[in-house]
């Protein structure tokens, strides 16, 4: 057996407490100096400005331990020390620093019993050093997995944002709207500042801007912002090179421009938009963060901005077809109506829709029918002897004119041309032309046709009218004037029934006068006409005042003139006009009542159309009364020369006022109506134009 120890514990404590606190600075030297010989072992979070407060609080913690050796204590130290950061070789090299400061301080009889204090501590140190590491371990093991675990949902869902938006736009055919929506759709899924897309000119000087959000984008495109390709600026860099550039700090990019418009960017990256090795384009992404994009987010919009390209050259194309469609389309569409080609036997090989429904057959029924089981049977030798002659000249003939028979069995009337189908060769391989439905014109000509006729007839009545009219004059004075003789030498040898007989004659010759003389007034509207000149209406109307003043008196009437417009008309016309219309509004009063006649003006919501000179203001003329209306159901009848409303023994006249009214309003190129209710008055408004044609004023 060893010599018994001479040493107490508490002398042991003692004496070691005495030794380290004389040597404290050389142990704590020697601690410092194996830290940083393990530095690199270290976790990065350990600084070298750590190493000497490390060194000094286990020079403590190793005092404390000598006085209180409690495992508990030194297994804290232990878990400490390694979430601090330290390395295992840095806590296993800070044992072995102890153990060879004991042996080398202390004598033999001391040193063992240290030690074994030393190998305690120091093996609770690690003890809890190794604990506290696998839960660091555990705990980074799990920051590491949600870091990727995030890392790769975020890249899963840019992905499929990046899926989406190529989904969106690829679906678009039309540019611009293919653009706006893909900078919106890129902003909003990205939560982004502001995006943009630049286009490459065609000179391939400038990039110009096609698409921006919101309000810095409205008004970049209003002011036709562009950038050089070449220029000092991320977008003309990407352009040059083909590649993509990502500022995370734009303070510290030197290849950028500025923009005004755009004064919280912090982060921007540009990204080419190549097709087929072509760079036509690049996306300008924008950020009010800074570092606010990361590789993965600059690889997603590459992918992007790949498929975008695609897109945006998938437009393109598709409006350059569209746009040659379209031109063939309206090279059709201008033919008037129907297109066809036929080979050299006469089958239509193409017609457009136009062309079949001028026929009534669908499109397949045409194709391989012979045109000439179209064509109506007068005129099945006319027009295969014309399209003979194209051949034999070459020539292209238009207007042929001929009847086709419809799928409906109906003959329309149509207008063909024709010319040449030639091969690569030259030579004739069929016919091609154009059809149009002339039967509208047909009918118009023949209309025309029938209204010069009627014109012509209503002119040859006038003067017919006219001529009876005044031939009847003699013959009815004579009777009248022998009549008058008759009663006047004659009339006690008559008797009381010869008396009546002679006055019933002589009041139905008055009656016939006032016919006569009614019936050429109404023939000279037309048959003596004046031609039209500056007319004031409103003088007019001072004047038939002037002749209505007795009738005024009489039925003490209150007659209201508004102001009335100054108009290119007949003077004598628009005298009988407002005369007739007026002492209709006199005769026809209510009794009992004063009568109310107003006569005013308005701007007419009707418009009269004159070939060459377009729409031409109209006016309304307006005379309103508050005398015994009528009912609008006679409205028609009104107008008509010799119609009656009420009875000849109430109401004195031949009911022509208002026809010659009509004529009148007529003659001017206007339109006469009337507004009434029985006991409640009546309006009549004469529309009539302000101005007149040379040539309608002749007429």
């Amino acid at each position: 057996m060893g010599n018994p120890n001479p040493f107490t514990a508490d002398d042991l404590s003692g004496h070691l407490q005495q030794r380290l606190t004389t040597e404290r600075a050389d142990l704590l030297t020697q601690y410092q100096r194996a830290l940083r010989e393990t530095l690199f072992t270290s976790r990065s979070e350990v600084r070298p400005a750590m190493l000497g407060r490390i060194a000094s609080d286990e020079v403590d913690k190793l005092l404390a331990f000598l006085q209180h050796p409690l495992p508990s204590s030194a297994l804290e130290r232990g878990e400490y020390l390694c979430s601090l950061g330290l390395s295992e070789q840095a806590v296993l090299r800070l044992g072995q620093v102890t153990r060879r400061f004991f042996l080398d301080q202390l004598q033999s009889q001391l040193a063992v019993p240290a030690l074994e204090i030393s190998d305690l501590y120091h093996e609770s140190i690690l003890q809890g050093f190794l604990k506290r590491r696998e839960q660091v371990i555990l705990s980074e093991q799990e920051r590491i997995r949600s870091a990727l675990q995030r890392t790769l949902n975020r890249y899963t869902v840019q992905m499929e944002v990046a899926a989406g938006v190529a989904a969106a736009t690829t679906s678009i055919l039309e540019l611009d709207r293919l653009l706006a929506s893909a900078v919106e759709l890129i902003r909003e899924r990205f939560e982004l500042y502001y995006v943009g897309i630049f286009l490459v000119e065609a000179q391939g000087i400038w990039a110009v801007l096609r698409a921006g959000t919101g309000e810095a984008g409205m008004q970049m495109l209003q002011a036709g912002h562009k950038l050089a390709v070449d220029g000092n600026s991320m977008i003309g860099w990407c352009l040059k090179h083909g590649e993509s550039r990502i500022a995370l700090d734009t303070e510290r990019e030197t290849i950028r421009f500025k923009n005004p418009w755009l004064p919280d960017t912090h982060s921007e990256g540009a990204i080419p938009l190549r097709v087929r090795g072509r760079t036509i384009g690049a996306i300008t992404v924008q950020s009010a963060r800074v570092n606010a994009f990361t590789d993965q987010d600059a690889a997603v919009f590459r992918i992007l901005a790949d498929q975008l390209a695609n897109a945006i050259e998938n437009a393109r194309l598709f409006a350059e077809l569209r746009s040659s469609e379209e031109k063939y389309r309206t090279i059709l569409e201008n033919i008037e109506e129907g297109y066809y080609e036929l080979d050299r036997v006469g089958r239509y090989t193409f017609v457009n829709d136009s062309f079949g429904f001028i026929l009534g057959y669908t499109k397949p029924e045409l194709l391989g029918t012979h045109y000439e089981q179209l064509i109506a049977p007068a005129f099945r030798e006319e027009v295969p002897q014309t399209l003979d002659l194209v051949y034999q000249t070459g020539r292209t003939v238009k207007g042929i004119e001929y009847q086709i028979v419809r799928k409906d069995g109906v003959n329309l009337y149509v207008e063909t041309s024709a010319t040449l189908i030639r091969d690569a060769a030259g030579q004739a391989i069929g016919l091609r032309g154009v059809m149009r439905d002339v039967a509208l014109r047909k009918q118009a000509e023949q209309f025309l046709i029938e209204r010069k006729a009627l014109e012509r007839s209503n002119r040859e009545l006038e003067q017919f009218a006219y001529v009876a009219s005044h031939d009847l004059q003699e013959p009815l004075h004579k009777i009248q004037a022998f009549g008058e003789r008759l009663k006047a030498k004659f009339s006690l040898g008559l008797g009381d029934e010869g008396r009546d007989y002679l006055e019933r004659m002589l009041n139905a010759s008055t009656r016939m006068q006032t016919l006569i003389d009614n019936l050429l007034t109404l023939s000279r509207v037309t048959m003596k006409a004046e031609p039209f000149t500056t007319v004031d209406l409103a003088r007019v109307a001072r004047e038939v005042m002037s002749d209505l003043e007795a009738q005024i008196e009489q039925t003490r009437a209150r007659v209201e003139v508004d102001q009335l417009p100054t108009i290119e008309a007949d003077p004598l016309q628009m005298r009988q006009l407002l005369q007739n219309l007026m002492s209709n509004a006199l005769k026809f009063h209510l009794p009992q009542q004063t009568p109310v006649i107003k006569v005013f003006s308005r701007s007419s919501t009707q418009q009269r159309v004159v070939p060459g000179l377009g729409a031409q203001p109209m006016v309304d003329i307006i005379v309103q009364d508050n005398g015994l209306g009528f009912d609008e159901k006679y409205l028609d009848q009104l107008f008509q020369p010799f119609q009656r409303l009420h009875g000849r023994s109430e109401y004195a006249g031949a009911g022509v006022g208002l026809a010659i009214c009509q004529r009148v309003v007529g003659r001017h190129g206007g339109r006469i109506t009337a507004q009434s209710t029985p006991g409640q008055g009546a309006t009549f408004i004469a529309t009539l134009p302000v101005q007149h044609t040379s040539e309608t004023s002749a007429k």
